[in-house]
């Protein structure tokens, strides 16, 4: 079983939750909120959307 936290808001809490096992987080700290629009148009630019962490280990925004 794989493990998210949610409401992950800055790197102190992402280090902790690596402690605990924590496979996936996301949050304020992966990525603000952005307008409807804003998140259908096509990207301008090619973005990674995933910050790969130790063992494996990923934010998805």
């Amino acid at each position: 079983m794989q493990v998210a936290a949610e409401w992950v808001q800055d790197g102190e809490t992402v280090e902790l939750l690596r402690t605990y096992g924590v496979d996936f987080v996301q949050g304020y700290w992966c990525g603000r909120p952005v307008p409807i629009a804003a998140g259908l148009a096509p990207p301008t630019e090619s973005i990674e959307m995933e910050i790969r962490l130790p063992a494996q280990r990923v934010c998805g925004g």
